[in-house]
């Protein structure tokens, strides 16, 4: 299923981090809109640098805040968020490397499947925790 855009039910009740999610909603739309008008491949590696880039970011910054605060799921989030960036430096250099087996549309298919599932079960996990210690 794709979701196309952030919306209030993917808030994790910490207005930083919803905004960090939402740019990264927009920059999968960004593919997703290049795959809509067949230019998806020409600028892929620009989208995946960007988006390694920003939720390299992301993930610091959200599990900064998690050991500032001891948020005893920091370990499974740590895990999670370097299995992804893995997976997408992975996508990066099979497209750089010509892989034919790099399919543009399964590799947004992927991201989004992982981003939707990650915030609403694991980022929903953090957000009351987050919120009882003074983290809006």
């Amino acid at each position: 299923m794709w979701i196309k855009e952030w919306n209030p039910s993917f808030s994790v009740s910490v207005k930083k981090f919803d905004e960090q999610h939402r740019k990264i909603f927009e920059l999968l739309n960004q593919l997703y809109e290049a795959l809509k008008t067949g230019e998806g491949s020409r600028i892929i590696l620009d989208i995946l640098q960007s988006l390694i880039s920003y939720t390299d970011t992301h993930f610091v910054e959200e599990e900064q805040m998690m050991q500032s605060i001891d948020y005893p799921g920091i370990g499974q989030q740590k895990q999670q968020h370097k299995e992804l960036l893995d997976h997408i430096l992975e996508l990066k250099q099979k497209f750089i490397s010509g892989d034919s087996d790099l399919v543009p549309v399964n590799t947004l298919s992927f991201l989004n499947s992982w981003l939707v599932n990650h915030i609403q079960i694991e980022d929903k996990k953090y957000a009351q925790f987050f919120n009882a210690k003074g983290v809006f």
